[in-house]
């Protein structure tokens, strides 16, 4: 109920008059389209998520999108083999579900998916509502972080990498990259020696383990 309040408390702050009715008809949505999606189990097993299909098999899986349009719009239509698609149910699910929601409900439930991803951005009224919401009814936290903390958080999301790079050229010579990398080696070296000491381990279980500590690969 929370939810659709809060669905429905955003829209009008978007200026939709029929915000009530529209938010019913987001969640309505939402809770089907979660029926036809996997479930956290299922999607812990990496071999049922790999689904190699091309582009004509994923037409034929999902008929309802034009999916040439849509890679084509991407840069990628001629240039894809073959595409991995973790959940193939959750496609031909989403397929049918289109095909019985009209397409007023489709177009509610994209405009409150841009309100919602950007509404930590937009006026106040946007910004407390959203806290309110995901920030003290989800998670019970009752203040917001100081605007230059979330500035500082919005920069490190958007260009952490860059400014990572940067920080590294900078003050992190290559001297102090080799003997973090000694470092590790010593440490790979102590895992195998305690591996090899493990009175509990058969020596089967211990050659695995050895096997997977040589595929070790450290990335400074």
């Amino acid at each position: 109920a929370k939810y659709q309040q809060h669905v429905e408390k955003t829209l009008l702050l978007a200026g939709e008059k029929n915000a009530a009715a529209q938010a019913k008809a987001i969640v309505d949505f939402e809770t089907e389209l979660a029926k036809v999606q996997w479930t956290k189990v299922e999607n812990r097993d990496p071999v049922k998520r790999y689904n190699k299909m091309s582009v004509a098999e994923l037409t034929k899986l999902a008929p309802g999108y034009d999916w040439k349009a849509a890679l084509g719009a991407a840069g990628v239509g001629n240039k894809l083999d073959y595409i991995i698609v973790n959940q193939p149910s959750y496609f031909s699910g989403l397929t049918e579900l289109l095909a019985k929601t009209d397409l007023a409900t489709v177009k509610s439930y994209f405009e409150w998916q841009l309100l919602r991803e950007y509404a930590p951005y937009l006026s106040k009224a946007f910004v407390d509502a959203d806290f309110a919401f995901y920030g003290t009814a989800l998670t019970g936290v009752t203040e917001q972080r100081p605007d230059w903390k979330k500035g500082v958080a919005t920069v490190e999301g958007a260009l952490g990498e860059a400014l990572g790079k940067l920080y590294v050229k900078e003050h992190f010579p290559a001297e102090r990259k080799e003997r973090m990398e000694q470092l590790v080696k010593n440490l790979i070296i102590a895992y195998g020696q305690s591996i090899d000491n493990l009175e509990w381990m058969s020596p089967a279980t211990k050659k695995e383990a050895r096997a997977k500590l040589a595929k070790f690969t450290p990335k400074i």
